[in-house]
């Protein structure tokens, strides 16, 4: 598949608050279900048998977010829809606690792929940099569920698709400026 629909497909789901929000204002739920059922089936097929961590989020989350479609479709409720920013980040949450209680936590596996030989005093700030996004996921789907339950459309879509992605954001930031800052300025 070229790179192009990759990317595509990687940045409708990045937007998919959006494309849910602005998809009611035109089209009935079932349609928009359609659609997104469409995408993950794409996005499924993508990412089936890739060994990484950020390939085992999206083949999860796309048959999580196929059943919700159908679910949405059937029943001929957005609230279906609107469960899958949580799905992602209990995954998410999943395979990072996991890699917890391996030998490598998942930000060592991720770093590994631009660096081989990394020293025990990295492991163990990987480890406990696993240990503070697997924090962030358990907040962010509180969150997201808050919105889902508690709050309108409009604040469901700002929170999902624009609020969580500058949280992880500042939370990449600052980890990269104590990283450099404090870590790699140690003896």
């Amino acid at each position: 598949m070229p790179i192009y629909i990759k990317w595509l497909l990687g940045a409708l789901f990045i937007v998919y608050p959006f494309i849910i929000y602005f998809g009611l204002m035109q089209f009935d739920i079932w349609q928009i279900a359609g659609l997104v059922a469409v995408i993950a089936g794409i996005r499924l097929y993508i990412f089936k048998g890739k060994p990484s961590h950020m390939a085992k989020v999206g083949f999860y989350s796309s048959i999580f977010l196929i059943l919700f479609s159908l679910l949405s479709a059937l029943l001929n409720q957005i609230t279906w829809l609107k469960l899958y920013p949580i799905i992602v980040n209990l995954i998410a949450l999943g395979l990072f606690a996991s890699s917890l209680f391996s030998d490598k936590s998942a930000i060592q596996r991720i770093a590994e792929l631009r660096e081989k030989n990394i020293d025990q005093t990295k492991q163990r700030y990987m480890y406990k940099l696993t240990v503070i996004w697997c924090i962030f996921f358990i907040v962010n789907a509180i969150i997201s569920a808050y919105t889902v339950i508690y709050m309108s459309m409009k604040h469901w879509t700002l929170y999902n698709g624009f609020i969580s992605y500058i949280l992880i954001g500042l939370l990449v930031g600052i980890e990269l400026t104590y990283r450099y800052l404090v870590v790699l300025r140690r003896p």
